[in-house]
């Protein structure tokens, strides 16, 4: 299973996020969704592919930004 993470500076409450997770359901190979509206940070699990995640989220109305995330020092010596 994958994850992926995106930054969606123009969600702004719980309606915008609601109409995110609606359109990330409706992707082929999508298992999760969590979306925390104070960080803007929309995570996705599932074996959908990323360009579809953010095509739904473009289709929705807002601007997502894929967040790679910071690695911890481990992470990045078994990338």
């Amino acid at each position: 299973m994958n994850k992926y993470q995106f930054i969606v500076k123009d969600m702004t409450c719980e309606g915008c996020a609601g109409r995110i997770r609606d359109a990330l359901k409706r992707v082929t190979g999508v298992e999760n969704v969590d979306i925390n509206v104070n960080t803007h940070l929309v995570t996705v699990k599932g074996i959908a592919e990323e360009e579809s995640l953010k095509k739904a989220i473009i289709n929705t109305g807002y601007t997502p930004t894929v967040f790679r995330g910071k690695k911890s020092f481990l992470g990045r010596l078994f990338q």
